[in-house]
């Protein structure tokens, strides 16, 4: 691997607020301007000095040292005693120079150089966006429309690779697949996740393994550990995106140990109500973090329903459950630490609780983690926040 290529491959592995060792000199013979080492590493430093002098740096050239992280923003940051702007704008035409060949050297668009003193205190700040701006954005290699796609695409027979992870780029759930022919020990693959997982800084649950379409159609997707893991994710990217992935359902999900069956799950059977599973799966995660939630007294079948999405934009995805010609309410649902769930919405909520408990008592007897709503209470506020009114009627839960 050339020291570029390395470059390139260690600037893709980064994640958020992780920090790496870097070389940088405007004047360089052959290889890159800039090289990184990652600071976890042993021995960081000698192996950054090896690879400095496969670059042949100029003899007139300066040397500068320092630390880079990748921020939150998804910028990199550098700091170190001698940065300075005529070095940004000399790294941001580097960088132009060669993104064509290595397209991963987008992920320095838009670094920052901190300029420090010997005890790290800040002299300086330099950013300039000009000098970046015929630069693509960095952006994931592959979507979650793509994995709809491949999905499609995959014949009966055919084993491909798959990784899944609960908190992908944007923040939402993602999965990738991709052929095993051509790549049997999964080496490409790994590489592709890694790059993937450079943008998922928030993730906490992920999962792989392979996945086959039968002659009869289904999908079947084997992991040697974290079935559980990959029943959630599969299933939140089943209810998240609705009918781009109605081909998950009926999923079957098995679990190997040294080639000996485990343990299966059978994806997207709880209901096979999508609303419905909505409120059961995100009702599990609910403490965590808020849900945003619709409900319709009267939805597009004529029936009260009661819709769970992890963001906005999740939830608009799927008004059209919500469309009919009942009262219609929108929010975000929270646990208060005492123990009750929480509705907050901006709608008059003089009639919600009456219709939420109704839909929960049809549901209830069924399938009990619904008892999870029982004396749910509603909060009413202005576009500001501020809170207008409450709502509470225990009685109603009986």
């Amino acid at each position: 691997m050339s020291t570029i290529e390395a470059l390139v491959t260690t600037l893709s592995y980064l994640r958020s607020g992780e920090r790496v060792w870097f070389w940088m000199n405007s004047l360089v013979v052959a290889g890159p301007m800039l090289l990184v080492q990652p600071t976890r590493a042993t021995d960081a430093m000698a192996d950054l000095r090896l690879m400095i002098g496969l670059v042949s740096p100029d003899a007139y050239g300066t040397e500068h040292l320092g630390i880079a992280s990748l921020e939150p923003d998804g910028r990199v940051f550098f700091r170190g005693e001698t940065l300075n702007l005529a070095l940004l704008q000399r790294l941001a035409q580097w960088t132009a120079e060669n993104v064509e060949e290595h397209p991963g050297l987008c992920r320095l668009k838009n670094a920052v150089f901190l300029q420090t003193d010997e005890q790290g205190s800040l002299i300086k700040r330099w950013e300039m966006e000009y000098f970046w701006k015929d630069l693509p954005d960095y952006a994931p290699p592959v979507s979650i429309k793509v994995f709809s796609r491949n999905l499609k695409r995959l014949h009966p027979g055919v084993w491909a690779w798959i990784w899944m992870v609960d908190k992908g780029p944007d923040n939402q759930p993602f999965a990738c697949v991709s052929p095993c022919r051509g790549d049997q020990q999964g080496e490409a693959f790994a590489l592709l996740v890694r790059q993937i997982w450079s943008f998922c800084s928030n993730a906490s649950k992920q999962a792989s393994g392979v996945i086959q379409r039968t002659e009869k159609g289904t999908l079947t997707v084997t992991v040697a550990e974290g079935l559980d893991s990959a029943t959630a994710i599969l299933d939140l990217i089943r209810i998240s995106y609705g009918k781009h992935f109605e081909v998950l359902a009926g999923l079957n999900l098995l679990q190997l140990e040294r080639g000996e069956f485990v343990r299966g799950r059978l994806l997207g059977q709880r209901t096979g109500n999508p609303t419905l599973d909505s409120v059961l799966i995100r009702l599990e995660q609910l403490g965590k973090e808020p849900v945003w939630f619709g409900f319709s007294s009267s939805g597009k079948r004529g029936k009260p329903v009661l819709i769970f999405a992890s963001n906005k934009a999740e939830l608009t995805a799927q008004k059209g459950y919500l469309d009919g010609k009942g009262h219609l309410f929108r929010g975000q649902v929270v646990m208060n630490p005492k123990g009750w769930v929480e509705f907050h919405t901006k709608n008059d909520i003089a009639k919600f609780l009456p219709y939420l408990a109704m839909w929960v008592g049809h549901y209830k007897k069924k399938h009990k983690s619904l008892k999870k709503l029982d004396k749910s209470r509603a909060i009413q506020t202005d576009s500001r926040g501020n809170v207008v009114a409450r709502k509470k009627n225990d009685s109603l839960w009986k």
